[in-house]
C-alpha cells in the first residue's frame, strides 16, 4: 500500500428509523451474549485489520456515540466529523473525504475502509485480506459475504476470476450469492466519489447509494477487485427482525 495508513471511514449520520424509537443512537443497541454497543464489532475488526484511525461521522443530536467510545478503542484512534442531514451515506462518506483533502491537501491521500456500524461480519481479519489485494494496484476492493437478503442489500455479479460485471441493488435476484458488506479504495475512487456527488441529477427519486458509485467506478474502467469469504457472513442489524436474528448468533 506504499507506505499509506489505512483509515476507516464510518458513516453514523442516519436517524436509525427503521428500529423505531430508541433511547440512545442505533450505533450504540446492545448486541450480543455481552451486551456491548453494536459498533464495537466493527471496532474489533478495525484492531483485527490493522486499521489505527478511524473517523465517525455523525449528527450533532448522535453526541452520545462520542460520549460512550471516547477518542480510542483500543489501538483504534478515533476522530469525530459532525455534520447536518446528509440525503445518502455516499453524501456522509464525503465528509470525511472533503475534511482530510482540506486539513491535508500536500499530503498523500489515505488508503480508506469502509465500515458500518450497523453490520456485523465474520471473519473478524477480512479488513486484513481487502488491503492485501488493495496492495496489488487496485483502486477498489470489495469484500463478499454470501446473503439470503437480496432485496435489502447490493448482490454483486462476478466472472469466475471474481472480476464484477455488475451491482444490483436492492433487487430479488436469481442466481447470485455474495453482497458486498465491506470496502476499501484509493485516491482514485475517492475522486470518482467526490465527482459523482458533484454530478448527481435528480433522476429518480430514490437516494444515491454506495453501489451506484461502484458502477460508476465500472464504467469509468477503475481496476476493481474482491474478495470473497464463502464461510462467512455478514448481517445488517439495522431492521427488528435482523436485530433479532443477530441476537441468536452471537448468544
Amino acid at each position: 500500500m506504499k507506505g499509506a495508513a489505512p483509515a476507516l471511514i464510518i458513516p453514523a449520520a442516519g436517524t436509525g428509523s427503521r428500529l423505531g424509537p430508541l433511547p440512545h443512537s442505533k450505533e450504540l443497541v446492545p448486541v450480543g451474549a455481552d451486551h456491548v454497543p453494536v459498533i464495537q464489532y466493527l471496532l474489533d475488526r478495525c484492531v483485527a485489520g490493522g486499521i489505527e484511525r478511524a473517523q465517525i461521522i455523525t449528527r450533532p443530536q448522535k453526541s452520545d456515540i462520542a460520549e460512550t467510545l471516547g477518542r480510542g478503542y483500543r489501538s483504534v484512534q478515533l476522530d469525530y466529523l459532525e455534520t447536518d442531514a446528509t440525503p445518502s451515506a455516499v453524501h456522509t462518506i464525503a465528509v470525511a473525504l472533503n475534511n482530510t483533502q482540506a486539513q491535508h491537501s500536500d499530503a498523500p491521500q489515505p488508503i480508506w475502509a469502509l465500515g458500518f456500524p450497523d453490520i456485523l461480519f465474520e471473519p473478524h481479519d477480512a479488513y486484513r485480506t481487502l488491503f492485501a489485494e488493495l496492495g496489488r494496484g487496485r483502486d477498489l476492493v470489495l469484500g463478499l459475504f454470501p446473503t439470503d437478503r437480496p432485496d435489502k442489500t447490493d448482490m454483486v455479479e462476478i466472472d469466475e476470476a471474481g472480476r464484477v460485471l455488475n451491482i444490483r441493488i436492492k433487487q430479488a435476484c436469481i442466481g447470485l450469492r455474495y453482497t458486498w458488506s465491506i470496502a476499501c479504495w484509493s485516491h482514485r475512487f475517492s475522486e470518482l466519489l467526490l465527482t459523482a456527488i458533484a454530478s448527481e441529477r435528480a433522476e429518480t427519486d430514490r437516494e444515491l447509494y454506495v453501489g451506484d458509485v461502484i458502477l460508476q467506478a465500472l464504467e469509468a474502467d477503475l481496476d476493481i477487485a474482491t474478495v470473497r469469504f464463502p464461510d462467512g457472513w455478514a448481517l445488517d442489524v439495522g431492521t427488528p427482525d435482523d436485530l433479532r436474528r443477530a441476537q441468536a448468533i452471537l448468544k
